[in-house]
């Protein structure tokens, strides 16, 4: 063996012990809780999945929603076996192992002994659609109230990867070498489209975790379906198109591909059943229930104060509980002043918070003071003219307009409130904008009632450029 051959084994051998000694990827961020205040609804814990394996990322997605919607403490996860088995290793909420395809019929028997529960299984396609199928059409066809999360990477990942009832034609497994034959195998099972055919199925969903936009829309899924479970109307059902890179024998990214290129041609993604008639009408009831914390921040003379009584106003409108607390200094004008508005459905306990779900700020000091407040995943909207020191917070959603060009391009300097209101209108939809209009012919004296159009403008104005940003900002992913 050469000096060369032997320096390589050796740069080989040492690589090797530097990747097994490697910390696995954790689930959480550092520090989490120091810097979000509250615990996390994943545990502090390495990830044993594959790289690039879509399970980490779907529990991911699931314990967010649970975070967001503040249902920690009333959540149950069911998990079997499979790769599926492993979920409350890093699911921070009460989790129930059940025997192989027996997920349904066990999550069915916790939601009737605790129905006040949001109840969901976790199943991969061989224990859903093969050993479980019994139990899973049985437990819809009863319309359990609860989530059925089905995993579809197409094989047995956890067993070496046999084929599944999902596995592709021509699709090579351990047990199908030359690929899935349909004379010996059949076709692969459309799970979803079975399952949306019984009548106990409220809402069925296909989607993907190969890129940004599916992460999002299966995110958005799994809010629908744990605000449905609410309604005692059904099972709700979303089939997710995951990857298995080690058993499909490809990278993550040629794993990813793949699923654009061959599994969504025979699973299509999108809603394959949704709620309709008086089920639609009480669904848009529950989304429209709320409570939004804002705090309105800059000088005088911005039109901090007239904004928040605005938007008080325009939830008296819609029969909303409301609350107006204004602070400002003796100055008319230049000094600083903020107000606070809750706008609700449901009574309000107080007037006086210190944090606040979205925080809109027109002036650098009150970035300064302000921008702590905003709870995490909450909206920070500010006036990019007067403020360049920026926040740097990572938790919450950030964007600025430029409400001052904006609106000395409308001519009138005393709209830039407007157009800020328009803007953060299209990211917290409290209240419509015509009930923004109707509010304004109290708010603004009567001398001013000839502005009413160009205000309106100036709302159109503001959603506009947050519109734009938000699709920039898609385009960008």
């Amino acid at each position: 063996m050469s000096a060369e051959d032997t320096i390589s084994e050796i740069q080989t051998e040492e690589l090797q012990t530097e990747l097994l000694s490697e910390e696995k990827p954790r689930c959480i961020e550092e520090d989490y809780e120091l810097i979000y205040k509250k615990p996390h609804t994943l545990l502090d814990v390495s990830m044993h999945y594959c790289p690039g394996c879509a399970h980490s990322l779907v529990h991911k997605l699931i314990m967010e929603v649970v975070e967001e919607m503040d249902i920690q403490d009333k959540t149950v996860g069911v998990a079997p076996v499979g790769c599926a088995v492993f979920a409350y290793d890093y699911m921070d909420i009460d989790m129930q192992e059940a025997a192989h395809g027996r997920a349904t019929a066990v999550a069915t028997g916790i939601k009737r002994l605790m129905p006040d529960k949001y109840v969901f299984t976790y199943q991969g396609d061989g224990d859903l659609a093969a050993i479980g199928i019994a139990e899973t059409i049985h437990s819809i066809n009863r319309g359990e109230n609860i989530l059925i999360v089905f995993i579809n990477n197409a094989v047995y990942g956890m067993t070496s990867g046999q084929m599944a009832p999902t596995t592709l034609v021509g699709m090579k497994t351990t047990t199908s070498p030359y690929g899935r034959n349909t004379d010996i195998c059949g076709f692969p099972i459309k799970v979803s489209e079975l399952i949306a055919s019984l009548p106990g199925a409220f809402y069925v969903t296909r989607q993907a975790v190969n890129n940004h936009t599916g992460v999002r829309k299966t995110k958005k899924a799994i809010q629908n379906a744990f605000t449905y479970q609410k309604l005692k109307k059904g099972t709700c059902f979303i089939e997710i198109i995951g990857n298995c890179p080690s058993n499909w024998k490809m990278t993550p990214i040629e794993a990813n591909k793949f699923i654009d290129d061959a599994m969504i041609k025979t699973f299509p993604l999108g809603d394959i059943k949704l709620p309709k008639g008086e089920d639609l009408k009480l669904l848009t009831q529950e989304k429209h229930k709320m409570t939004e914390e804002l705090i309105i921040a800059g000088f005088g003379g911005q039109g901090v104060l007239s904004m928040g009584m605005t938007l008080a106003y325009a939830g008296m409108i819609e029969n909303k509980e409301i609350s107006w607390m204004p602070s400002y200094g003796p100055e008319m004008r230049g000094g600083t002043a903020n107000c606070i508005a809750i706008i609700s459905d449901k009574k309000i306990s107080s007037p006086i918070i210190s944090t606040f779900d979205s925080a809109i700020i027109l002036n650098q000091p009150s970035m300064e003071k302000f921008e702590s407040k905003v709870k995490p995943g909450g909206l920070l909207l500010y006036e990019s003219t007067n403020i360049l020191k920026l926040s740097n917070r990572k938790d919450i959603e950030i964007i600025g307009i430029p409400a001052v060009e904006e609106a000395l391009k409308l001519e009138s300097s005393k709209v830039l409130n407007m157009i800020i209101l328009g803007a953060y209108l299209v990211r917290k939809p409290v209240v419509r904008t015509e009930s923004i209009m109707q509010a304004l012919t109290e708010v603004l004296p009567e001398r001013y009632h000839h502005m009413l159009d160009i205000n309106r403008r100036a709302l159109e104005k503001g959603a506009e450029l947050v519109e734009k940003k938000m699709i920039e900002a898609s385009e960008v992913f």
